[in-house]
C-alpha cells in the first residue's frame, strides 16, 4: 500500500502536536518554559527581590496569596485605566514615570 507526504506526515507530526499542546495547557510543568526562556542573571535577581518584597507584604498586610493576587490584578486595571487617561510622551505608551504610593 502507498502512503502519500502529507498522510506520512500527519502521521509524524500529529504525535508532536499533541504532546506541545499538553504541554502549553498544564500548569504543573513548567520546567520547559525555563529551559525555553532563560532568565539572565540580573533578571533573575530582580524577581527575587521582587518576591521577597511581596511576601514581606503580604505578612505586613496580613492577606493570603489568594488575596495578594486579586489585589494586584485590581491594581493593574487601575494602572491600565491611568494609561489610557494620560498623554503619553514615546511611542511604547510609557509616561516613564513611577506610580507614586498613595
Amino acid at each position: 500500500a502507498k502512503l502519500s507526504t502529507i498522510r506520512a506526515a500527519e502521521f509524524f507530526i500529529t504525535p508532536i502536536l499533541h504532546k506541545y499542546q499538553n504541554l502549553l495547557s498544564t500548569n504543573t510543568n513548567t520546567d520547559w518554559i525555563d529551559n525555553l526562556m532563560k532568565l539572565p542573571d540580573s533578571d533573575r535577581a530582580h524577581l527575587l527581590t521582587f518576591e521577597q518584597h511581596q511576601l514581606s507584604l503580604m505578612n505586613q498586610l496580613r492577606i493570603d496569596k489568594k488575596e495578594w493576587f486579586f489585589l494586584a490584578r485590581r491594581m493593574l486595571q487601575n494602572w491600565e485605566s491611568d494609561l489610557q487617561h494620560t498623554n503619553v510622551d514615546d511611542e511604547e505608551g510609557s509616561n516613564n514615570t513611577f506610580p507614586q504610593p498613595l
